[in-house]
């Protein structure tokens, strides 16, 4: 089943506000019952009425505030794109695991927001087919909306998390290129584990040494 979107969460008619209504309504109807039913009997002084009265009043003030808060929230928040972001040319990021998955996605829209991003990608293949794929949707982005600012660069650089040389020769790099590092992305994990034990190059259990 799959996870519902913010806009479906946040809308008023969404399958979640609708059930919390749903629950708040009957649980009011169970004790205007039993206050009816109370009362014909006598069991409840008057005061106590009144005080549920009260309460049943802020109740339905509740489910109103909540409706409101809702379509507020769904015609604010819920419109929120990445072209709403500030501008960051002149800034540096670095992406780790930006082959795939939300890494990808990150260093594409750090790079349409005009920030240079440096992708940290194990395999030398994957990573220079990602900075050619990322860069050719960047510019036609580009090209597609005239008069927008120039957008930002990509470069790839090796980088293997589980061992420890690669990753000193990724920071010597990067610092060799650019003296200061604003957005530091730690993406990059593993995506299954098999339960058996496996070391990194450096002796370290390959769970930790990735993601230490």
């Amino acid at each position: 089943m799959p996870m519902p979107t913010a806009e479906q969460v946040m809308a008023p008619n969404s399958p979640l506000a609708d059930a919390f209504r749903k629950s708040l309504l009957k649980l009011a109807v169970l004790a205007l019952v039993w206050t009816l039913y109370a009362a014909v009997h006598g069991y409840i002084p008057a005061a106590v009425l009144w005080g549920l009265w009260q309460t049943l009043r802020w109740a339905g003030a509740l489910v109103l505030a909540m409706r409101l808060l809702g379509a507020l929230s769904t015609a604010t928040l819920c419109k929120w794109r990445w072209t709403d972001a500030p501008r960051l040319h002149g800034r540096v990021a670095v992406v780790t695991g930006a082959s795939a998955g939300v890494g990808r996605e990150t260093a594409l829209q750090l790079a349409h927001l005009g920030a240079t991003v440096i992708l940290g990608i194990r395999d030398e293949a994957r990573g220079k087919e990602t900075e050619a794929a990322l860069r050719k949707q960047v510019q036609a982005a580009w090209r597609a909306s005239p008069g927008t600012a120039a957008p930002g660069t990509l470069q790839y650089l090796p980088l293997d998390l589980a061992e420890l040389a690669s990753v000193r020769g990724f920071a010597a790099a990067v610092r060799e290129k650019h003296p200061r590092v604003d957005f530091l992305i730690n993406n990059a994990g593993l995506n299954s584990w098999s339960g058996a034990t496996r070391l990194t190059k450096d002796g370290f259990d390959e769970v930790f040494g990735k993601f230490a």
